[in-house]
């Protein structure tokens, strides 16, 4: 473990003896859009969205790829226990690497998996509905790439954080699905009732997802560029606090 991009194969080795668990997670996201998705879609019609009417199905799409920014905060926060459990970590520690090298691995392991959902995602839509030009597909990916970074730096943060698989837990169940139900995924926000959209303003997933929807027409939403381009920043703010704060090992036996 010499270097950073040992330790990124290090991680894209340990999903490939993960697989199985992989391969559903790749999944997943295939099986909701073409049944959930394709059947709210049924019964919706066309969606406006900042004055054009998009099919459901391509409305939804960026909805979609942000929740799969959401579950990789998830499953990042799991891997940075894991590996500070069974002391991944701190080998990389003692061999050299500082926490930036660290960071830089799980997220761009996280990356893979993620980017390789919303290819999927993508081709599937291409298939059920229509695709995208060429300009918007590329304004949404780096969109998509400000998003995902932000996540996966917040979720190596918080897996620093927690010691306790419980505490873990407990966090990631608690967090998880309000953050899911008060981000316009599916839903437009205008058509919101007042308590959801008054909710959805604290979300950071919210203007994520309204960025993606934005540039998938077009359109550039400055608020939700604004808060999506400060959340790198901040998520590279508490990742270096909290990984001062973090002890190579932790507590956590077992």
């Amino acid at each position: 473990m010499s270097n950073a991009a040992t330790l990124v194969e290090f991680h894209l080795r340990s999903m490939w003896n993960w697989r199985s668990l992989y391969y559903g997670r790749v999944l997943e996201p295939l099986v909701f859009f073409s049944f959930l998705v394709a059947g709210v879609g049924g019964l919706t019609g066309d969606v406006e969205v900042y004055g054009s009417r998009l099919p459901y199905l391509v409305f939804a799409f960026p909805g979609v790829v942000a929740l799969l920014t959401l579950r990789a905060w998830a499953t990042t926060v799991a891997d940075v226990a894991n590996d500070r459990k069974w002391g991944v970590y701190a080998l990389a520690r003692i061999r050299g690497l500082g926490l930036r090298h660290y960071a830089a691995s799980i997220v761009a392991a996280g990356s893979v998996v993620a980017v390789t959902q919303a290819v999927l995602v993508y081709v599937l839509l291409c298939i059920l509905a229509h695709g995208l030009g060429a300009g918007r597909l590329l304004a949404m990916a780096l969109g998509l790439g400000l998003s995902l970074a932000s996540w996966l730096c917040f979720g190596v943060a918080l897996g620093m954080a927690i010691d306790s698989y419980h505490r873990r837990d407990l966090v990631l169940s608690l967090a998880t699905l309000p953050l899911a139900f008060t981000a316009p995924l599916f839903w437009r926000v205008e058509a919101a009732p007042a308590y959801l959209r008054t909710l959805s303003l604290v979300n950071p997933l919210r203007y994520h997802v309204s960025l993606l929807r934005g540039l998938l027409v077009g359109h550039v939403d400055v608020a939700a560029l604004a808060v999506t381009g400060a959340c790198l920043p901040v998520a590279l703010g508490v990742l270096a606090w909290s990984g001062r704060r973090a002890e190579l090992l932790s507590g956590e036996h077992g």
